[in-house]
Order: structure tokens, then sequence, then C-alpha cells
């Protein structure tokens, strides 16, 4: 029904009717909150699977990059191995004795006097 204001409710005597429709409000309300309760677990269930499969799909991308970039350097050393020119070994003049030194040091000292 319409609503009364509440200084007509206050002068009016209550009664059992009135305490019946009351009760019947409320667990009509109480139902409510319990299924709109319900149906925010559920949604947050949901919502958390989700959460936790796009975190799986995440790490399993990032792994197969990984080991993409993990394949790709190990490519790159082989390429780079196989470009590298094979340098001729530098020969080594045989080591001169620390006498033969001084002579020969010496000799072109007097030579350039």
């Amino acid at each position: 029904g319409a609503r009364r204001p509440l200084v007509e409710m206050m002068e009016r005597r209550v009664t059992l009717e009135d305490d019946a429709q009351l009760v019947a409000r409320l667990e009509a309300l109480s139902s409510s909150v319990v299924e709109r309760t319900k149906a925010v677990q559920a949604s947050l269930v949901s919502l958390a699977n989700e959460s936790i499969s796009c975190e799986v799909r995440t790490r399993n991308s990032l792994n197969q990059l990984l080991l993409l970039c993990n394949s790709q350097f190990v490519e790159n050393r082989v390429y780079e191995e196989e470009e590298v020119p094979v340098e001729k070994p530098v020969e080594e003049k045989p080591p001169i004795d620390l006498k033969a030194r001084w002579e020969l040091a010496l000799s072109a000292g007097v030579a350039a006097l």
C-alpha cells in the first residue's frame, strides 16, 4: 500500500496483522540479500578462476619467449663462430738469449756512432 507518514503510524496502534506483514517483508528482504550474496560469491569464484587461467597463459607465453630468445642466442653464436675467419698463427721468433741481445745492441750502437 501507500506509505503513511511517520506521525500517522505512531498515532495508530500496531496490530498482530502489522507484525505479520513486517515479518513477511523482512523475510523477503533477507532472502533477496542471501540470493544476491550467493550470486556475488559465484561471480568472485568465476573471476578468481579466470585470473588464475590468465596467469598460467601469461607465464606460458613468457616461457615461450624465453625459449625463443635462448634459441636465437645460440643460433647467433653459431653464425658468429662460422663467420669468424681463421687467423693464421703468428710465427714466433726463436728467443734470443740475453747475452746475444746485448751483443747485438752494442754492435748496432757502435755502428751508429
